[in-house]
């Protein structure tokens, strides 16, 4: 529920919104998941060389199935870091209460969730179903609510 404060201003009472609690938590929780995410990515950056010689240390099989992944590997750094700085601006927009961030972050983070999957090969797995209920639980506490923002 959203909260309302009086002020008294010449006479007047004017009623102004406040931001809920739980909307200031949620932002506050994706804040901290998008900064790491961004810091993640800068590492994918400095990390290729590396990536490069473990490739060369695998064997034939294993390194088969990541030559995908790293044919694409700039690529998939960058994306990853335009997204989550996205992220980022799409909570500001929530925290000052713009229904727009909402809508932002939704298409956000559906593409980090499933964009890989045009490099690699779609798993259903323990992480990818953790990762949805994650995923679609802060959409569903977003939209709760929506309705204090503008």
């Amino acid at each position: 529920m959203s909260e309302f404060n009086d002020t008294i201003d010449n006479g007047e009472i004017a009623i102004t919104e406040e931001r809920p609690q739980f909307l200031t938590v949620l932002c506050v929780l994706s804040w901290i998941m998008g900064g790491l995410g961004v810091i993640g990515g800068l590492a994918l950056l400095f990390m290729k060389s590396f990536m490069d010689e473990v490739l060369d240390q695998m064997s034939e099989e294993e390194a088969e199935q990541l030559s995908i992944f790293m044919e694409n590997y700039d690529l998939i750094t960058y994306s990853t870091l335009v997204l989550y700085i996205l992220s980022i601006f799409a909570v500001i927009m929530m925290y000052r209460l713009s229904k727009v961030g909402f809508y932002i972050y939704v298409v956000t983070h559906i593409a980090l969730s499933f964009y890989q999957y045009l490099y690699t090969p779609f798993v259903v797995d323990g992480s990818f179903i953790f990762s949805m209920v994650i995923l679609f639980g802060f959409i569903g506490m977003y939209a709760a609510n929506l309705k204090a923002m503008k």
